[in-house]
Parts: C-alpha cells; structure tokens; sequence
C-alpha cells in the first residue's frame, strides 16, 4: 500500500504463491487459473484523507480490479499508528465481516 502526500494511494495484494498460466496469456487463462487468480488477489487506488480526531482514513477508490467496490467514500478506524506501523479495521467490507489490517513500512534493501 502506497501513499502519497498529495492524497493519494494504490494497493496490491495477492498471495505469493498464484499460479503461473499454462498458456502465458492472461487472456487464455483457464476458467481454474482465472477464479484463482481472482480469489486470492486484488489491487485499487484513488484519494484518501484522514481524520485525526476520529482516528480514521477515508478512502475512494477510482479503479479497482473488483469494480463492486468502487462507489462512496470508505471509512476505516486506525487502531494503531506509528513511524512505522498503520494498523486499522474495516468494518465493512462484502463479506460483512470486520477486517482487520496490519501495514509495515517497506526498509530500503
């Protein structure tokens, strides 16, 4: 997850281990390679503002590679905040359940 100073971010996760596609193409994907592809891996950007007395970010996302997400405003509640650590929850997210998240700043090799 990157954010800019200017109210930006981006993010991208998926699990390290998704499959190469047989066919090198992702536009011959198998109908197996696609779903899990899908299902273990995400990424969105947009805007993002944080509100300090209330201990929250505000994100809108303008693109994402699941376009159900895209719509208004969305809020998490930070639970931690250090130089080095972000860690909030999401109390909405599709499934209904709350999410909690844990960000480690990225050290220079």
């Amino acid at each position: 997850m990157i954010f800019t100073r200017d109210g930006h971010f981006s993010l991208f996760q998926s699990r390290a281990e998704l499959p190469r596609l047989a066919a090198s193409d992702r536009a011959r994907a198998t109908p197996e390679e696609a779903m899990t592809v899908v299902r273990d891996s995400i990424a969105y950007y947009g805007t993002y503002a944080v509100d300090e007395t209330n201990r929250s970010l505000s994100i809108t996302l303008e693109g994402s590679t699941y376009a159900n997400l895209l719509g208004p405003s969305q809020r998490r509640i930070i639970t931690s905040l250090t130089v080095n650590e972000l860690q909030f929850s999401n109390p909405r997210t599709p499934s209904g359940m709350t999410l909690q998240t844990s960000w480690r700043r990225a050290t220079p090799r």
